[in-house]
């Protein structure tokens, strides 16, 4: 699977975002995960983007 790598990344922070908003900053479960899923999902498509950018790079010397 292609992005196997970035779906268990968003997960897992996921899980980790939702724990720390839920416990650190006294939310209620739902706004925690809602925060913490939009959090993660930026993450992974912001790392998802870099990555591809880095291996066009890597592919073409002259750029």
């Amino acid at each position: 699977m292609k992005y196997k790598r970035y779906i268990i990344e968003f997960f897992g922070l996921t899980v980790i975002m939702t724990a720390a908003f839920y416990y650190f900053n006294d939310q209620n479960i739902l706004s925690s995960l809602a925060l913490s899923t939009g959090a993660s999902l930026l993450t992974v498509v912001n790392k998802y983007y870099l990555d591809k950018k880095a291996l066009k790079k890597k592919n073409n010397p002259k750029a």
